[in-house]
């Protein structure tokens, strides 16, 4: 029996997929035939049953296809849109005029915005709505709404011809129908649960199929119906009257763009200047840390665990509650925290010498002090070019001095003479 059944099933399938012409010769062999002798047990009466139900299928499957192939006139599908782009004196009047024309011709405003730029010198109104019309009101509803603008800067029509599409649809929803309807017929004949659960999802497969075709069909069916116009209205243009510009008018602009230049330069100066600072500097180093190790802030420099515990005062910003807690819990700040700070200024004062000007006091409280002195003892740094400073020159003119009115220096690449004039 169970051997029987999936002969059904696949008998079924077959159909559906094309072979409709195999069939209906597998039909007319079985009724050229001649008669077989009454069947002498219940089991071989039974497969003749079974047999004369499947062939019933047959036919029935085949009439469902010869429907499908006869299709019948019906009117195009077609899917129209446009876009029209109006000035007009009034956008917000024009927009009420819209939705006017929309439902009196049967249909209806899908979205409607309204946007209003309220600057003095450069005043502006815009209105966008999207209606959609009857797709037999089309033609009647461009004409009305081209009236509400007196300038037409921009239209757009277009059409999409659907009905080969549509055609196809509605065959393969028939043909899906007639495949289900044979699939409860076999349902019915099931005598097993593994037989009814086999059926029943070859079923489900075929209603999902159905209703997805459906789905597609309506969309169709509403896109052809209902045509959609998008209406986007805003003031004329200002017309700008060209005329020369005096000398005047090109040096005040001259100087204009000269100060905006010099703006961004000091701009680009005082950027410069922050990434040039330490702190900067250190957070930069942090981030490349981060990005190039294993995981973030797994590795802080001292600096930034300085900076943390308040070492160079207050931070500027805040810093995330996330990587406070990392930083803190670290052995290292641990130990940074517990080294002495440094001493308030006024204490400073006194391990030192009075009266030193404030830059040596800097200098004395951050750097050690012979290299302090040093520094002091090398006195200030020339700002200009000495040439008694050197010793060759130096030389050359003890030379010059001597009673010798002729002095050679030559070299594979240098050749100096000095001579002293008679007195």
């Amino acid at each position: 029996m169970r051997n029987l059944f999936a002969l059904l099933l696949t008998i079924t399938l077959l159909i559906f997929s094309g072979c409709s012409e195999q069939t209906e010769r597998m039909a007319a062999d079985q009724k050229a035939q001649p008669s077989q002798p009454a069947a002498s047990t219940p089991v071989a009466r039974q497969e003749q049953r079974a047999q004369g139900d499947t062939f019933a299928q047959v036919a029935s499957l085949s009439e469902a296809t010869s429907a499908q192939a006869a299709t019948t006139a019906f009117e195009r599908k077609i899917i129209r849109n446009a876009e029209l782009m109006l000035e007009t004196e009034a956008p917000a009047d024009g927009q009420r005029r819209v939705t006017a024309i929309a439902e009196a011709l049967g249909g209806y405003v899908v979205t409607s915005e309204f946007k209003q730029n309220a600057t003095p010198s450069k005043p502006s109104e815009s209105v966008t709505v999207v209606a959609r019309v009857p797709s037999s009101q089309f033609n009647a509803a461009l004409d009305q709404i081209r009236a509400i603008g007196g300038h037409v800067a921009q239209e757009k029509v277009s059409g999409q011809d659907v009905s080969e599409e549509y055609l196809d649809i509605e065959a393969r929803i028939r043909t899906k129908k007639a495949l289900e309807a044979q699939f409860l017929e076999i349902m019915k004949q099931a005598r097993k649960v593994s037989d009814a659960l086999e059926v029943q999802s070859q079923l489900a497969n075929v209603r999902t199929e159905i209703e997805r075709l459906e789905g597609r069909r309506r969309f169709l069916e509403n896109q052809s119906a209902l045509s959609t116009i998008t209406v986007s209205l805003q003031l004329p243009a200002p017309v700008v009257a060209t005329t020369g510009t005096s000398f005047g008018q090109e040096v005040k602009r001259a100087f204009g763009t000269a100060v905006d230049t010099a703006a961004g330069i000091v701009l680009i100066l005082i950027r410069a200047v922050i990434v040039m600072t330490p702190f900067a500097q250190m957070l930069l180093g942090q981030a490349v840390i981060n990005v190039t190790g294993h995981e973030r802030y797994a590795t802080v420099p001292d600096e930034i665990i300085r900076y943390a515990l308040g070492r160079f005062g207050r931070p500027n910003i805040p810093i995330d509650a996330n990587v406070m807690d990392r930083i803190m819990s670290m052995p290292r700040t641990k130990e940074l925290d517990a080294e002495p700070g440094m001493a308030p200024p006024e204490e400073l004062r006194k391990r030192f010498k009075p009266g030193i000007s404030d830059e040596e006091f800097l200098l004395r409280a951050t750097m050690p002090e012979a290299q302090v002195d040093a520094m002091l003892a090398a006195g200030p740094a020339p700002r200009h070019y000495e040439p008694g400073a050197k010793a060759a020159l130096d030389a050359l003119a003890e030379a010059v001095k001597s009673a010798s009115a002729r002095v050679d220096i030559e070299r594979p690449d240098f050749k100096l003479s000095l001579r002293r004039n008679a007195a």
